[in-house]
């Protein structure tokens, strides 16, 4: 029974284990122990790593080195490369910068645009015809002092 991995299972002497889990499908002797447990999950096999070629850090700078001894002209076309994405870079922060004060000047214009598209009673104090179509109330004067009567007294 012990076999058997169950959490927080307690085997009595009345627990019986099926045929199924034991080696030829039935129990021969008392000392048979089952081994086959389909349930529980095969474990997952993991592939090897790659090998990796190691390159110690002294043959790294003496490739470097080489590489650029054979070509000088390699580390003038890196310079001028630099100062070339330097400057669009300089341009693209320029650019940038002008698109964010745009977009915070469109906020505050939606900000205010939001306001007046709130719904409230403000929205309507000036119709009367509104103030009865949604209240009830004749106008909005009545509607307010209903409303300071119904909070005092509540």
């Amino acid at each position: 029974m012990d076999a058997i991995k169950r959490k927080d299972f307690i085997p009595s002497d009345r627990h019986r284990v099926c045929s199924k889990h034991f080696k030829n499908g039935k129990k021969c002797n008392k000392l048979d122990v089952p081994i086959i447990f389909p349930l529980l999950p095969e474990p997952k096999t993991r592939k090897r790593p790659k090998a990796r070629k190691y390159i110690s850090p002294k043959c790294q700078k003496e490739e470097l080195e080489s590489e650029s001894e054979v070509s000088g002209e390699l580390v003038v076309e890196t310079e001028d490369m630099m100062v070339g994405t330097i400057n669009t870079l300089e341009n693209e922060k320029v650019a940038l910068s002008l698109e964010v004060e745009r977009l915070k000047n469109e906020k505050v214009s939606l900000v205010v645009e939001v306001g007046k598209l709130k719904f409230g009673l403000m929205r309507f104090a000036g119709s009367n015809d509104d103030i009865r179509f949604y209240t009830g109330f004749p106008n909005y004067a009545t509607l307010v002092s209903f409303y300071e009567f119904s909070c005092k007294s509540a």
